[in-house]
């Protein structure tokens, strides 16, 4: 068999920006059923890490890949709730807060909206719920 390398020009590399603009939901987080309760199952689970890296582009080379295709907040937290929703066919029942769905709810600390860019990855947790239980609660 013979090796194919794939190049790849980083700055076209997960053009986010099109995809939210054009209306296509984009799933920056997954969910899926474990032992009858959901978890999340990829490496950017955690929801500030999440956020940060679609609005900032910076891998682990530190170098900004496609600076143009930053997310903002809003668009970034929709990707990753709604957005992991609608791609699990779970949008009946999470990816926002209405009646009849489950309700996971994350509070920080600081508020997410106000916060600069730099500072979201570090923001803390004071309480989450899931299914409408809390779950953790700072003390």
């Amino acid at each position: 068999m013979s090796e194919r390398r794939l190049t790849l020009n980083r700055r076209d590399f997960l053009k986010l920006s099109p995809i939210v603009l054009g209306g296509a939901m984009l799933a920056c987080s997954k969910v899926e059923q474990r032992a009858g309760g959901r978890c999340p199952c990829d490496a950017l689970a955690h929801a500030q890490m999440t956020l940060w890296a679609v609005m900032t582009r910076l891998p682990y080379s530190n170098k900004v890949i496609g600076p143009e295709q930053r997310l903002t907040f809003r668009e970034a937290l929709r990707a990753h709730t709604m957005g992991a929703a609608y791609a699990a066919h779970e949008e009946n029942i999470n990816g926002s807060l209405e009646p009849g769905k489950f309700a996971d709810v994350t509070v920080w600390t600081e508020d997410p909206y106000n916060l600069p860019v730099e500072r979201l990855y570090n923001n803390t947790i004071d309480l989450t719920m899931v299914g409408g239980m809390i779950v953790y609660q700072k003390s």
